[in-house]
């Protein structure tokens, strides 16, 4: 039997213990980070960067391309203006939703729902273009997780990086 070493860790959700070489989560609060050069030097910075750029894609894709995409299936180009719309307001008010599960939950896992759900309706929009009201649905969602990922990426930069770097 291997006996670890544990360690307590103070920082704003309170104490924590961990296994001397317990992986450490990407949100676990740091010290203040003393400059973003020093920032963009760490581990964390690089799997941050790398979520949110991957994380961004369908966002965009669908930001971008909705219209073009949708005509390929519907023709009514009235529905797809609307169809952009509704997605681009539900973006909106999508942030302060993903930010508030953020506060209640951990970072991890109001991410993995948003990037579940991104995910299934990724996967799902092929499938379901022909449809109108699933079209929009499945629109408006992917951008809602979108929204989401725009409004979680600030909160854990602050905690992973410190108020002064991170905000």
């Amino acid at each position: 039997e291997h006996k670890h070493e544990k360690t307590e860790h103070k920082h704003e959700e309170g104490e924590h213990t961990h296994e001397e070489g317990e992986h450490k989560h990407v949100e676990e609060a740091h010290e203040d980070c003393p400059s973003v050069k020093k920032g963009i030097l760490t581990k964390p910075f690089w799997i941050i960067f790398t979520m949110s750029t991957f994380g961004s894609f369908m966002g965009n894709l669908i930001a971008n391309n909705y219209k073009v995409y949708g005509m390929r299936e519907i023709s009514n180009d009235y529905f797809l203006t609307i169809v952009g719309s509704i997605s681009s307001v539900i973006s909106g008010v999508s942030r302060p939703i993903w930010a508030s599960l953020e506060d209640k939950f951990d970072f991890k896992r109001v991410y993995m729902v948003n990037t579940a759900i991104q995910a299934i309706m990724t996967a799902a929009i092929y499938y379901v273009s022909n449809v109108p009201a699933l079209y929009l649905i499945c629109c408006a969602l992917i951008m809602g997780t979108d929204g989401g990922q725009a409004a979680m990426y600030p909160v854990l930069t602050a905690k992973v990086f410190g108020q002064t770097m991170g905000s």
